[in-house]
């Protein structure tokens, strides 16, 4: 193996790494917040895919070198952190969605503000409650088992191609996993 071949396939790896990490961090709470610079998130996610290559490397991935092969599991790797992000943005979406229900009780219905995470109208218990889950988030370090199970995810849902059944028990045990990370 010459070293453009290996040159090629340390990009394509990374690529791989990146395109994971920035499906979840498009839509994780965190991370993914309507007030964070794209730059930022862009360094985040390129920093962290950095760190983390050595440690997927040496798990022996098998990256393919014809274009259409890599560019599904481009796609695959996309879907997994967009699964992953929604997962985590659908957590705090339950806690906006208590606040709505505490507002039309309190009577609060009408008087809704715009929340300064993603930029759209929302409750004002339910904006509360959805700061108050964000700081909470950073306060107690969860953001950092966020990067843990994003990591977990790599022995569940590996970058091989060739590595995930057809079978839906398969599947469904995933979706559980993903869950419990």
């Amino acid at each position: 193996m010459g070293l453009e071949q290996v040159l090629q396939w340390n990009v394509r790896l990374f690529m791989l790494i990146f395109a994971r990490w920035a499906g979840m961090i498009m839509l994780a709470p965190v991370f993914g917040a309507r007030g964070v610079p794209v730059a930022v998130r862009v360094v985040v996610t390129a920093s962290i895919s950095l760190i983390l290559y050595p440690l997927i490397a040496n798990s022996g991935p098998v990256v393919p070198g014809e274009l259409f092969a890599y560019v599904g599991v481009l796609i695959k790797e996309i879907l997994v952190g967009l699964v992953i992000g929604f997962v985590i943005y659908a957590v705090t979406a339950v806690l906006e969605g208590a606040g709505q229900l505490v507002d039309f009780d309190m009577g609060f219905t009408m008087g809704n503000m715009i929340d300064p995470v993603y930029g759209m109208q929302s409750p004002m218990m339910g904006n509360f409650q959805s700061l108050l889950a964000t700081m909470i988030l950073l306060s107690t370090d969860a953001h950092h088992y966020l990067i843990a199970a994003m990591v977990k995810s790599y022995t569940y849902v590996p970058i091989n191609p060739n590595s995930l059944p057809v079978a839906p028990r398969f599947y469904i045990d995933l979706v559980g996993q993903i869950f419990a990370l």
